[in-house]
């Protein structure tokens, strides 16, 4: 039956959502070689790593920490506001003038008549797997340095009764104006929010390299992400659909997601087959991976793994790339029993990751954190575009994984994936990317979210059913006389479709 459904899907093809559907996407002729330059961004996971060593005292830290973090950037925030000028750089200017910001920020467990400002960690006061959070569980959690790690209730009647929105999550940190009468509940006036990273820019000497002679066309990028086999039998049609239609419009950039083969695959979880899972990879999966490559002159491949794969034994999140291991010949000899070292132009990136394209900052990660994080929202007020605020939180809270705790069933390395600051951890985002790539269960689409092209490209194979992939075209840029300094605006300059399978 399930074979049956996808052998007659309809209307392949068909655009299920459009992004500036004004701005051609016709594509380069099949002679003209790829135009993209794909690169690593540091501080990715690029190794294998042991984990399930976390300690709860690391793990606390970590927490304690992301608040300071927030904490410190909203304080300046409000103290450049309410006095209208910025800190000096001198070194004893800049300690003397982050000290009086923090201390705008008042102690959560005091008891205030009038508006204070405090900083803290949304959190649920109920413990359970099945429990969820709601108004009456919500808590807000300071850190030891700001208010000895204590907790308070929050109650945000005042912001219903002014009719303004909130959407909040357990691990997001917030800002708010508050009385706290009793120093045990925050009645909430306002809701403050960080702002978010600062955008890439690249100067016209580099983007006039970049787009000079053959290259100076528009980039095509594909986006896809597994299942890629028939729930049921080790069936490999819908991988095998999607090869054939790159062969015959081949892009520049084609970003593979997992799971490639799932763990939780009939055929894998009881045991009815006698081959290995990198042994089916490398006869079903490999062979159409160079047939990818070979499509288009230096066509770019990415490899994207998933918490799912099975082919991999790093299950946690962060996680390195497909055959990455502990030691380099540990590496290459698993990448030789998955044959991908016989696929060339091939990049094998770690989950999450960002990566930069030509001049293009791309993030993307196969956690449906979308989808999670609606769900475990409170929220008032009119609903926008849901998605679209699920993006918007991700760049806010600096993080691929903002929610804590993690879904249920989850596995999230906290020593790694809590990371924030200086340190670089590898779920920390760094800069607003141009081009953020999520798929998730909510709704496929493409939107431009506070100058971020976000993309749920959804999935290629839906409930055993028909699903859908993501073509993206960008434009070159119209690059001025001398030497300035641009954004990117990569949501002015682009086309994205949705497309059937």
């Amino acid at each position: 039956m399930e074979t049956t459904g996808f052998t007659d899907r309809i209307n392949s093809g068909e655009a299920m959502d459009e992004f500036n559907p004004q701005i051609p996407k016709d594509l380069p002729a099949l002679d003209l070689p790829s135009a993209c330059a794909v690169a690593l961004v540091p501080g990715q996971q690029t190794q294998g790593y042991r984990y399930m060593y976390e300690k709860l005292t690391e793990k606390g830290d970590l927490l304690n920490d992301r608040i300071n973090y927030f904490a410190r950037l909203m304080a300046l925030d409000r103290m450049q506001l309410l006095e209208g000028a910025e800190m000096d750089e001198k070194p004893e200017e800049v300690m003397d003038y982050e000290k009086r910001a923090l201390s705008l920020i008042a102690p959560l467990m005091q008891p205030r008549q009038d508006l204070g400002f405090y900083v803290g960690r949304v959190c649920c006061d109920a413990l359970g797997d099945d429990i969820s959070m709601n108004e009456m569980s919500l808590v807000l959690e300071t850190s030891r340095e700001l208010g000895g790690g204590g907790r308070v209730s929050l109650n945000l009647e005042p912001l219903r009764q002014q009719n303004i929105s909130y959407s909040l999550f357990p691990g997001q940190v917030i800002g708010v104006e508050a009385t706290n009468p009793s120093g045990t509940c925050l009645n909430v006036s306002n809701v403050y929010l960080p702002e978010s990273l600062p955008v890439p820019t690249s100067n016209t000497a580099d983007l006039k390299q970049i787009y000079s002679g053959d290259t100076n066309r528009p980039v095509h990028i594909v986006t896809v992400a597994g299942p890629y086999v028939l729930p049921s039998v080790l069936d490999f049609e819908p991988l095998e659909a999607f090869v054939r239609t790159m062969e015959s419009n081949p892009p520049d950039v084609i970003i593979m997601l997992g799971p490639f083969i799932d763990i939780e695959h009939e055929s894998i979880e009881q045991g009815l087959t006698e081959q290995s899972p990198e042994e089916i990879f490398k006869q079903h999966i490999t062979p159409r991976l160079q047939r990818l490559s070979q499509s288009r002159q230096c066509l770019s491949l990415v490899l994207i793994p998933s918490n799912q794969d099975a082919i991999t034994e790093y299950v946690a999140f962060p996680q390195p790339p497909i055959g990455a291991g502990l030691s380099p010949q540990e590496s290459v000899e698993k990448l030789v029993e998955l044959g991908l070292d016989r696929v060339p132009n091939l990049f094998l990136f770690p989950n999450p990751v960002q990566f930069t394209i030509n001049e293009l900052v791309c993030a993307t990660s196969t956690l449906d954190i979308l989808f999670h994080m609606n769900r475990n929202r409170v929220h008032y007020g009119k609903d926008e575009d849901l998605i679209a605020q699920q993006f918007e939180n991700m760049m806010q809270q600096r993080s691929f994984c903002p929610l804590y705790p993690p879904a249920n069933g989850f596995h999230f390395d906290s020593s790694r994936a809590l990371l924030l600051g200086e340190e670089n951890g590898p779920c920390q985002l760094l800069v607003k990317p141009d081009l953020m790539i999520v798929p998730s269960r909510l709704k496929q689409s493409a939107r431009a979210v506070g100058g971020t092209l976000c993309v749920n490209p959804g999935y290629l194979l839906k409930h055993g059913k028909q699903g859908t992939y993501s073509r993206i075209v960008v434009h070159p840029f119209e690059l001025p006389e001398g030497d300035d300094v641009l954004e990117h605006s990569l949501t002015e300059r682009s086309n994205v479709q949705v497309l059937k399978i």
